[in-house]
């Protein structure tokens, strides 16, 4: 079952709240913060976590544009990778960016397992997305919202939530976000308990159906969290980006 716009978050944040106050939280690349950079190509992305699994790139060929703050990861070989692997049952990821185009783009991926991703634009559509991962066995997941994701060059933010819990009443249930308003309710039939295990971002395998636009902001929770807390992240990247 899909179920477009059928929530809208409060756009505001609590006061003094900040993403590092939720114990939920595993990584966090904030936006123009602790990235190291050699020219205008970023090696490195900071994580403010505590788990400090910070994205890194030392081939200069692969590396990011800089463009005060944004990640560009047009040309195609662009990809950043995690210190480790990222293991995660029920998650929430929140996304702030831009895409290029509307073919089939992977934000992140695995560099040894070409099958695992989150994709966007799935087999070219702007109303579809993927999630796909190997934990023994693969598992494959097909989103599609009932209109198109933003357009090219818009900035937003792109939230994907799991929760295997049962917490809200559907085990394995799916939604995903366009800044504070409900895109997508669905349930991941099959995955059981499975790990989404990821290690890098801007494609996945080898440099396989790159992401063509830019990342801003990137935050990774190991729960899918509820409405008050979703509402607080998402507005409070939504202000640090100035995404209105």
């Amino acid at each position: 079952m899909f179920l477009a716009n059928a929530l809208r978050l409060k756009n505001r944040v609590a006061t003094g709240f900040t993403i590092d106050s939720l114990a939920s939280l595993v990584h966090w690349f904030a936006f123009d913060t602790e990235q190291t950079l050699d020219g205008l190509k970023v090696t490195e992305w900071g994580d403010q976590a505590t788990a400090d699994n910070d994205l890194t790139q030392t081939d200069s060929s692969k590396q990011p544009n800089y463009n005060n703050g944004e990640l560009d990861f047009s040309p195609s070989a662009t990809q950043l990778l995690f210190d480790s692997d990222v293991s995660l049952q029920s998650f929430t990821i929140c996304i702030a960016l831009k895409t290029g185009s509307n073919n089939t783009e992977t934000i992140i991926g695995n560099l040894s397992v070409g099958s695992t991703l989150y994709r966007i634009g799935q087999a070219g559509s702007p109303n579809r997305i993927r999630l796909q991962y190997v934990d023994g066995a693969t598992y494959l997941h097909d989103i599609t919202a009932a209109s198109p994701y933003p357009s090219v060059g818009t900035e937003y933010v792109l939230t994907i939530t799991r929760d295997t819990t049962g917490a809200f009443s559907t085990n394995n249930q799916i939604k995903t976000f366009v800044n504070t308003s409900l895109k997508t309710t669905t349930t991941f039939n099959g995955a059981g308990s499975s790990n989404f295990i990821f290690n890098k971002i801007g494609s996945h395998g080898g440099v396989s159906n790159p992401f063509d636009g830019s990342i801003h902001e990137l935050v990774i929770f190991n729960e899918a969290l509820g409405t008050t807390d979703l509402e607080n992240v998402v507005n409070d990247i939504m202000t640090r980006n100035g995404i209105s």
